[in-house]
């Protein structure tokens, strides 16, 4: 485990998420070892640990702490979540600012999807559907929002439920967006995800709203996942960043889709 010199200085928030980090990576650490690597002082080590632990996170054991489940889900979201962090965070504003105060939106799991639940603003007195489990805790968080998480099994590698075809509570829902995100866009424009599971999620969610967006930053696109979601011409607006190449940029105009470059 290296050292740092600034971690000290680090919000309890962030020195949390390292340490969860770090004990996933190696399975088990001991305070000593995790007081070097951030820079702070066992004492301070040790209070995490029993937040960590009141969380789920990790387990405290004699002199350290071990691994869970649930921290290996937080700590796979956070290794994605850094990936083009300010890009996702534009996307996740320029979406936000789409959202009317009243209406019923349905939200994808994800980090850019996360990254727009926390810049929507509170007292808007929205309706949330979500699979994402730490989406929806944090439109929860709001108090003004009508939370409801669709079931599912819970994914071993995300922080989300995976549409196992009994949760039927989409069937008369109509939302007026529905804000998804994407595995990968190939280079045929077809929405990608990793899993049959993860389609048939996301192809619920899109026929139950108005408008479906598009939220995925430039480093998704003409990459080739492994099960065809959608057709990019079925979304009728995409959010992306301005890196997207200017050739992808006029194929989406000519399929008459609203592009928004952020």
């Amino acid at each position: 485990m290296g050292s740092s010199h600034y971690a000290g200085s680090m919000l309890p928030a962030e020195r949390r998420r390292r340490l969860v980090s770090i004990i996933v990576a190696h399975g088990s650490a001991l305070t000593a070892q995790l007081a070097s690597s951030l820079g702070v002082s066992e004492v301070t080590i040790r209070s995490d640990l029993a937040y960590l632990e009141r969380t789920g996170s990790v387990r405290r054991t004699h002199g350290g702490a071990v691994a869970t489940t649930q921290g290996e889900l937080i700590a796979n979201f956070a290794t994605r979540a850094v990936l083009n962090w300010d890009a996702k965070l534009r996307i996740a504003r320029a979406a936000a600012a789409l959202i009317r105060p009243g209406e019923a939106i349905i939200v994808d799991a994800g980090t850019t999807t996360y990254a727009l639940a926390q810049a929507v603003k509170p007292n808007l007195g929205i309706t949330v559907f979500t699979h994402g489990i730490n989406v929806a805790q944090q439109f929860a968080s709001l108090g003004d929002c009508d939370v409801f998480v669709l079931g599912g099994v819970l994914s071993s590698d995300n922080a989300e439920t995976i549409d196992d075809g009994h949760d039927h509570r989409l069937d008369d829902v109509v939302a007026h967006y529905a804000f998804l995100g994407a595995g990968a866009v190939d280079a045929d424009f077809d929405v990608t995800e990793a899993s049959f599971g993860l389609v048939t999620s996301k192809r619920n969610m899109a026929r139950a709203a108005r408008r479906k967006v598009l939220l995925a930053d430039s480093s998704k696109w003409s990459i080739r996942s492994h099960v065809k979601a959608m057709p990019l011409a079925s979304f009728d607006i995409v959010i992306t960043d301005d890196d997207l190449p200017k050739k992808d940029q006029s194929r989406i105009r000519d399929l008459g889709i609203d592009l928004r470059l952020v």
